[in-house]
């Protein structure tokens, strides 16, 4: 709390004073004490009564605290975002990986459907010339028609499951 210092340069001090028709006293002591007086104070004690020292050293106690929490959230929250970015920089490597792994698998799927697709024409072939060398031509003929019908059933298949697929998705 500590002593009340002078005042007597105050103009409101001095408008008071001035108004009551009073004098400034001259000596320190009966000037501070007048000052006080006109501004209501209560004298200051030395030492604040125990439950109000209680009562400090609890608040300010509490204070420390809270500052320690605020400090430890802080931190907290400097940690997660650091988490985070090691995080999203793993993942980020993670998803380059994945890519070039599908890119990988990507080409060696279209080289297994090309390989099968020339064994499967191959194959075919060598029967169509197996047949006609033996002289089975009828065989060969009937042969290439059920082909014929298997290509173009597959290709207008394929074309309606397209349009219906685009007529669903205009929908």
């Amino acid at each position: 709390m500590g002593e009340f210092c002078s005042l007597e340069n105050d103009p409101r001090i001095s408008l008071w004073v001035t108004s009551h028709h009073m004098t400034m006293p001259k000596d320190d002591s009966s000037r501070n004490q007048l000052i006080r007086q006109q501004q209501g104070y209560v004298p200051a004690t030395k030492n604040p009564p125990e439950g109000e020292q209680n009562f400090l050293r609890e608040l300010i106690e509490l204070q420390r605290e809270q500052i320690a929490i605020r400090q430890e959230e802080i931190n907290a929250a400097k940690q997660k975002a650091l988490y985070a970015h090691e995080y999203s920089l793993k993942n980020l490597d993670a998803m380059a990986k994945d890519r070039a792994d599908a890119r990988t698998h990507g080409k060696s799927d279209r080289r297994d459907r090309l390989v099968f697709a020339g064994i499967i024409i191959v194959a075919l072939l060598s029967f169509l010339i197996l047949a006609m060398h033996l002289g089975q031509a009828d065989i060969a003929k009937e042969f290439v028609k059920g082909i014929g019908f298997l290509l173009v059933g597959a290709f207008g298949g394929y074309n309606y499951g397209v349009r219906k697929s685009k007529k669903q998705k205009e929908e």
